[in-house]
């Protein structure tokens, strides 16, 4: 793995407070104004306190959830430049209050040179959102299982792994990939170009967000009672909305936040844990909006690879000689060491609104 690519990125991530504020707006305003949109439905979940006085978050076959991810372009030109695609979850009829959401995302490019290898790639391009076309059923459950490990660690502490300026880092962030994905990633342990961490706000809507007085520009509509900000992904236009970004949604029962005195005095394990595995592209284009090339045209001559990306051997055949090198042969990628993030954290209930738009400024980077 290059570690250039997160120097890279964190050198240009000291961005001013006001340019964040503006963003963090902006945000809000792109569930209204877009290029391209997409919503498709998610697992509904519930928080709830188990026979043992333990918290979770658990599927709720009562309650149906979408997704939805919107793009707008940052720059003037027909599909030229770069794109920012928003994600927002409408929670239905959920009582959000106890649950915190980490979002993570594997960027699929970084400086026109795409970070996995055109088999990859070409697959997921026909993902129907699960990933399970891109990296296959085992690979796609070994993750889930992966993240939901981490999450113990959000849930103590209360928030998430983000790299926003100007906030201290206190939780870890976990660059490794469980042994059943390592062949989508050359044989190695761990992401290509770095994981980039996000944070989304369950405890206030859109219109709560919004109702703030740097965010003094009118809206072309009303803003609907029950849609959260759940992150976002940055990237170029065209394969914004023909590729997409593979991105993890780790949702957990949330008590606490950084600098209050309160603890977190359950002991949970993966299972009160939900995580989402999400391949989603905004492929419904607005009308007079650029219609991009097909992936087909944007992986064909010309495309550039990373020099590390190779081809897998299969979509479920993981090199076992990386699964020698990841120590835990579960398929958590659990047992290797979370690296710590040189990254801050901010607190989830306060400012994971302003975090989607950060993330979604530095991510550009990665085109």
């Amino acid at each position: 793995m290059n570690r250039f690519i997160l120097l890279a990125l964190y050198s240009q991530l000291f961005i001013s407070a006001s340019i964040a504020q503006s963003r963090f707006c902006n945000n809000v305003r792109t569930y209204l104004t877009y290029n391209a949109t997409k919503t498709a439905p998610i697992t509904g979940l519930k928080h709830e306190i188990g026979s043992s006085g333990q918290p979770r978050v658990i599927p709720d076959d009562e309650q149906s959830w979408n997704l939805t991810a919107r793009l707008w372009s940052t720059t003037s030109g027909p599909g030229t430049g770069s794109a920012v695609t928003e994600f927002f979850i409408d929670t239905g009829k959920t009582n959000t209050a106890n649950m915190g959401l980490c979002i993570e995302n594997a960027p699929i490019t970084f400086n026109s040179f795409f970070l996995f290898s055109e088999k990859v790639l070409r697959r997921a391009a026909q993902d129907k959102g699960d990933c399970k076309t891109m990296f296959g059923v085992q690979c796609v459950n070994a993750l889930k299982r992966h993240f939901s490990i981490q999450a113990i660690e959000y849930a103590r502490k209360g928030e998430c792994p983000t790299i926003e300026y100007g906030f201290n880092s206190t939780a870890a962030q976990n660059q490794t990939v469980p042994w059943e994905c390592a062949s989508f990633l050359d044989g190695d342990d761990e992401w290509n170009g770095e994981l980039i961490p996000d944070t989304g706000n369950l405890t206030a809507n859109l219109a709560t967000i919004y109702d703030q007085p740097i965010c003094d520009v009118k809206l072309p509509g009303e803003l609907p009672p029950t849609v959260h900000t759940a992150g976002a992904v940055g990237g170029s236009y065209n394969n914004s909305v023909r590729i997409p970004t593979p991105t993890f949604f780790t949702f957990f029962p949330n008590y606490t936040f950084p600098g209050s005195d309160a603890t977190f005095n359950f002991t949970l394990t993966p299972e009160d844990i939900h995580v989402e595995v999400v391949c989603i592209t905004p492929t419904e284009i607005e009308a007079g909006s650029f219609t991009p090339p097909s992936a087909e045209e944007l992986l064909g001559p010309g495309a550039e690879f990373h020099e590390n990306v190779t081809d897998p051997r299969g979509a479920n055949e993981p090199d076992p000689t990386s699964a020698q090198r990841n120590q835990t042969g579960n398929g958590t990628g659990s047992g290797v060491t979370p690296s710590q993030s040189t990254a801050g954290v901010a607190p989830m209930q306060t400012l994971g609104p302003l975090l989607g738009t950060g993330i979604g400024l530095a991510a550009l980077l990665f085109i």
